[in-house]
């Protein structure tokens, strides 16, 4: 009976270690290139290369600090060094994709500040137009617009 004991608990424990996983918490601050304005409710998503797996996603605050931190970002076998991708994302900005490369026994990434530059696209001029219905009925009226009808 001890040697069934001994079997599963060895089996458990080769289990987590098949499936390690680091902690990070990656912080920093988001603000407009052009004249450091704090990015205030900017979306970040952090993603697990090479496969693009979302592991967790987050806002900016009000001043634009941000703080993204996750446990489940795997760490392989072989002594590679794994890595993270930090998008962050902002109307009116472009999108700005920052690869981390997670170092062993590493917990805390300070990107200090992440400049977003702005997307700005000159529109072209819309024109809006309308026409009234045939005839609009209010109650026990009926409206006729005498436009809408052609005669001969």
């Amino acid at each position: 009976m001890p040697s069934i004991r001994r079997t599963i608990l060895l089996f458990i424990l080769c289990s987590f270690v098949i499936n390690a996983h680091a902690y990070i918490n990656v912080k920093g601050r988001l603000a407009c290139a052009t004249d450091d304005t704090p990015l205030s409710g900017a979306t970040l998503r952090l993603m697990q290369l090479p496969d693009s797996t979302l592991l967790i996603g987050t806002y900016s605050d009000k001043d634009g600090n941000f703080s993204i931190a996750s446990s489940r970002v795997s760490t392989s076998k072989s002594k590679e060094p794994q890595k993270v991708l930090l998008i962050a994302s902002y109307m009116g900005y472009q999108t700005v994709e920052k690869v981390i490369t997670i170092r062993h026994k590493v917990e805390e990434y300070d990107l200090k500040d992440v400049y977003m530059q702005e997307n700005t696209h000159i529109l072209g001029e819309a024109l809006v137009s309308a026409t009234p219905p045939p005839m609009l009925i209010k109650g026990d009226t009926t409206e006729y617009f005498a436009d809408s009808y052609k005669t001969q």
